[in-house]
């Protein structure tokens, strides 16, 4: 995965025109990006130039596990051409003020009152323990994210066939 920083819209430099389309009332521009692993549609208002909607397809995978196709669709309202608002991108004073600093205390307290244990679970493939990059959560958390891929047959398609539980000790005198 590229960690460089991308504008959402530079994908359309490449796009080629699809023609014309009606959608939800508005007369509208399509515009296709094709690549072997994804594929997006965007329709953009004829008039206003404003985007209305978007379609990715997309072959992607969790780390360990196999591509699967995902599909994203979103609608856009209230977009607004211009430029960006310069009070939104003013770094809050905040950012500029020393960090606090934990001071030990002299006589720390004995250990069992500031050591919390938390239970955290991952599922994944089977053979691949390996959690970095991965999401942990709690028991509800992981369910919720096991049952969903059980429910779209993605747990045929991923190998996400176990869930692993941790447990975390953390020093509570300290913050996040």
């Amino acid at each position: 995965p590229s960690s460089k920083f991308s504008e959402m819209w530079d994908w359309v430099a490449a796009a080629t025109y699809q023609g014309n389309q009606t959608l939800n009332g508005s007369a509208c521009s399509v515009w296709a990006l094709r690549t072997p692993k994804t594929n997006i549609t965007l329709w953009v208002e004829i008039g206003s130039e404003l985007p209305l909607s978007q379609y990715i397809e997309t072959l992607a995978a969790l780390p360990g596990a196999a591509p699967r196709l995902i599909r994203i669709s979103q609608n856009y309202s209230e977009v607004k051409k211009g430029p960006f608002p310069a009070e939104h991108m003013k770094i809050p004073d905040e950012c500029f003020l020393p960090p606090l600093v934990c001071e030990v205390a002299k006589d720390p307290p004995p250990p069992h009152t500031v050591v919390q244990t938390l239970d955290h679970y991952v599922a994944h493939p089977e053979g691949k323990y390996n959690i970095s990059n991965q999401n942990t959560a709690d028991i509800l958390g992981d369910t919720v994210f096991t049952c969903a891929d059980v429910r779209n047959n993605g747990t045929a398609l991923d190998g996400y066939a176990l869930l692993s539980h941790y447990r975390i000790a953390l020093d509570t005198r300290f913050g996040e």
